[in-house]
């Protein structure tokens, strides 16, 4: 469960991962970990800065910067313009490199390299490199001059007139780990009229502001501050934000950094570090982390400190206080419980009574509390596939999750993941919404909105809803405000444009539109929880990540809810607000043998059931206002999953749901879930 901040607008940013994304075979695996580590996609979006006044006069932007003709040579060489200038100078490079393309010949990838001011042990930009249209290994690119201090591996350092050097790297024809080795080619510039006085010999450099400065695990706390600039890709990359207790300090967040070197950000107070050791309350301090390829030197300036390849700066106190806990909740009533989207698979729906799950070539429904069950085929969906202008992935006819219509006794509405001809290749693929209204005869696409405009083949769908008498399919593309609605109210024969429903009772609150792409959870795939203001519209209070499994909302009374992920840092949260706001309250350790929750559910009766996966799959209990978890007894451990339903008095889930084959269904009844 992250993010849990006030309702904003989410007009998207481009991510740092798709910025640094051209990087992969400059640096090496472990530094490209790093280096997205230090991206904070997960910020608001932040406008780079004026630069800062200076004394001197900046040359004026080149007219143009392109390739130079002139001799090939038998190693790279650069030509810099202008030679002088003050901050904020545009300087054009141009250069030779021999085996590089000419401009018909140049991939993506020999497109982008690297401009190094104070020699590439210095400060790094990302640059555009155009090459030659008449002759191979020519090339021209810019570098701007910056207007305050940077970061190297040995410390701060302050901007100062004097001679410099402007280089190149990574520009093709490229090497793994090239980000690591020297320049490829230098050229002299003088750096004139500079007025900076930050970070002078012997003096502290950066600084780091903390709003609030003490709070309970799970507080979003707001950074500020200023400190030197590190590597630019399209801005600042900014700095990790680690809780330094000496040894290897472990990551809390990131801070993003404009081009006059201030910074800004939030992160949340830890209530684990490496997501298991348990913070006790206390005085603990937060620093800035940079990372340095090839080691860090010793550096010179006052609150610096070194660890391994890396330096902190700006240590900040932060007074880190108790969490409320689960047993100081009381007694827990809920009045309904929203589970998030399940567009991947593994689960059962539930709408009242009735049940449905995807099975190969069809979908399983119960209409009856699962007495009875039938199957509606997935046969059809080929050809309506076809008809639509989409192919199935791998001609699969299984679908990847499911919802029966309670009240039309034909209807089915599931999702498929379908690719876009003339390809039909994946990944990606793409989650895109199908109906029956006839047991499964015949299928059709669910229209999408005009309001939603397909990204790179994402059709934006997010999943479906049973809400007041209907269903709604949700789309939404990511970053993109509340979802558009669609609606049928005839079982899925015809669609009309409408909106998220409140629930029947308790905060006007519901799960937004579920990211459509399916692939690997190297990134998050969030889902947000949108909140109805007083004009009738929706916001995102929160999101949660798919990849960390499914996700409830639970409403405890008229404005009261609670907020559960298993897998998340913060398990369990409390609004008082209607899920405006939000409060991380602390649970017990886990069962003996559990290093944490792999699913986390709570159960009708107020109490809370934890799964956890194997080598030791257990399941535990924690009944309202209980100090400690206990063992469920009188289960088959292998039968245990950690896709759970609570649906008619009984608990559902499946076993082998990726295995090729039908899964096995499994209930009990919730009267069983006791402590043994």
């Amino acid at each position: 469960m992250e993010h849990r901040e006030p309702a904003r607008s989410r007009r998207r940013p481009l991510l740092c991962k798709e910025r640094v994304a051209l990087r992969l075979r400059a640096i090496g695996f472990v530094a490209l970990i790093l280096l997205l580590a230090g991206c904070g996609d997960h910020l608001s979006p932040v406008t780079p800065a004026a630069p800062a006044a200076t004394t001197g006069t900046a040359a004026p932007t080149p007219a143009a910067c392109v390739p130079a003709a002139g001799p090939a040579t038998s190693s790279p060489t650069i030509q810099i313009s202008p030679a002088s200038g003050g901050p904020g100078t545009v300087i054009c490079i141009t250069g030779y490199l021999p085996g590089g393309p000419d401009a018909a010949h140049a991939n993506e990838v020999q497109r982008h390299g690297t401009a190094c001011w104070d020699g590439c042990g210095g400060l790094t930009e990302s640059a555009d490199v155009s090459w030659s249209a008449g002759r191979a290994g020519f090339f021209a690119t810019r570098l701007t001059v910056p207007t305050t201090a940077w970061l190297t591996s040995d410390g701060p350092k302050p901007l100062a007139a004097g001679a410099y050097r402007v280089g190149v790297q990574c520009i093709a024809p490229t090497a793994s780990g090239c980000a690591t080795q020297p320049a490829q080619a230098t050229a002299p510039f003088q750096l004139t009229g500079s007025a900076s006085r930050r970070c002078g010999p012997g003096q502290p450099c950066a600084t780091l502001t903390l709003s609030p400065n003490a709070a309970i695990p799970g507080t979003t706390v707001h950074v500020g501050g200023w400190a030197p600039l590190t590597q630019i890709i399209g801005q600042p990359m900014g700095y990790t934000l680690v809780l330094d207790q000496g040894g290897n300090p472990p990551m809390v967040g990131q801070v993003s950094q404009r081009m006059d070197g201030t910074i800004q950000g939030s992160f949340r107070v830890p209530a684990a570090v490496n997501g298991q050791t348990a913070l006790a309350a206390g005085r603990y301090t937060v620093a800035l982390e940079a990372f340095f390829n090839g080691g860090v030197g010793q550096p010179v300036t006052k609150g610096t400190r070194v660890v391994g390849n890396r330096l902190l700066l700006a240590p900040t106190p932060l007074t880190i206080a108790p969490a409320p806990t689960w047993a100081s909740l009381g007694q827990i009533h809920p009045l309904a419980i929203q589970p998030s989207a399940d567009l991947f698979g593994g689960a059962i729906t539930a709408a009242g009574s009735t049940l449905a799950y995807c099975v190969p070539g069809g979908v399983r429904v119960s209409r009856d509390g699962g007495k009875t069950w039938s199957t509606a085929s997935t046969a059809a969906v080929a050809a309506a596939a076809v008809k639509a202008g989409y192919a199935l992935q791998q001609g699969a006819t299984a679908c990847a999750s499911a919802l029966a219509d309670p009240a039309h006794p034909g209807s089915v509405f599931a999702a498929f993941a379908l690719v876009t001809p003339p390809c039909r290749c994946a990944p990606p693929a793409f989650m895109v919404g199908m109906a029956t209204s006839d047991g499964g005869q015949t299928w059709q696409v669910i229209p999408q909105p005009p309001a939603v405009k397909p990204s790179h083949g994402d059709l934006g769908f997010g999943g479906f809803q049973a809400q007041g008498s209907g269903v709604a399919a949700l789309f939404g593309l990511r970053g993109g405000g509340a979802p558009t609605v669609e609606v049928s109210t005839d079982g899925g024969r015809t669609w009309t444009a409408g909106q998220l429903a409140c629930p029947a009772t308790g905060p006007c609150v519901r799960w937004g539109a579920a990211p459509s792409q399916i692939a690997a959870c190297m990134a998050s795939f969030p889902q947000p929880l949108e909140v109805a203001g007083a004009d009738g519209g929706w916001s995102a209070a929160t999101e949660v990540d798919l990849c960390l499994g499914t996700s409830q909302v639970a409403t405890l009374s008229r404005s009261e809810l609670a907020l559960l992920t298993g897998r998340a840092q913060y398990p369990l949260g409390v609004s008082r607000d209607g899920g405006r706001t939000w409060t991380d309250v602390a649970l017990p350790a886990p069962a003996p043998g559990q290093t944490g929750f792999d699913a986390l559910e709570m159960l009708p009766n107020g109490a809370l059931l934890a799964a956890s996966q194997p080598p030791s799959p257990t399941w535990s209990f924690l009944p309202p206002g209980a100090a400690a978890w206990c063992a469920v007894g009188g289960l088959s451990t292998a039968a245990q999953s950690t896709s759970l339903t609570a649906a008619d008095g009984q608990l559902w889930w499946l076993e082998g749901v990726f295995s090729g084959k039908a899964p096995v269904l499994h209930s009990l009844p919730l009267s069983a879930l006791t402590c043994s």
